[in-house]
């Protein structure tokens, strides 16, 4: 009690030891980022407070396990690839701004692998939101699911 009461008394000591812990918390590395398989789509974990971070950077890869080729026009013919990805926010379905960096355009046969990176836009959403989930739509599927696909690896960096 004594040595708070001594703090107290040297406001400037008080408040270099806030500003130092803040930095401290603020400093600490963000968590690795994967998928888990849940039964209609993939969802990052952990679970982590998004509000915290500004960017996520995903990176994953699938393997068809579809009975027939599935098709992805990509951006051809002035095509979105955010039409072909399914790509919301956990646990209230918010719908972030995603840039397309790399995405799969062409005819996949079953075997064979689909990749995505993208990069997820946090700012705007809740403060409430733990986690990003995907599932992918080609059109002639519908959606892929893990009944249509298998995870070959999944990355995913937050950034600050």
């Amino acid at each position: 009690m004594k040595r708070f009461v001594t703090l107290a008394r040297r406001p400037h000591v008080l408040a270099a030891l806030l500003v130092l812990v803040a930095l401290t918390a603020c400093s600490r590395p963000a968590p690795t980022v994967g998928f888990e398989t849940l039964s209609y789509w993939w969802r990052t974990t952990p679970s982590v407070k998004l509000a915290g971070y500004s960017t996520l950077t995903l990176e994953f890869t699938f393997k068809s396990t579809a009975p027939s080729a599935a098709d992805f026009t990509g951006d051809a013919g002035g095509s979105d690839p955010a039409d072909e990805l399914q790509l919301w926010s956990v646990p209230t379905g918010e719908a972030p701004d995603v840039t397309f960096l790399e995405f799969p355009a062409g005819s996949y046969p079953p075997g064979s692998n689909l990749s995505w990176k993208v990069v997820v836009d946090l700012k705007a959403l809740s403060q409430t939101e733990t986690g990003i989930a995907v599932r992918p739509s080609p059109a002639v599927f519908g959606t892929m699911g893990p009944d249509m696909l298998e995870l070959v690896s999944a990355k995913g960096t937050l950034h600050r």
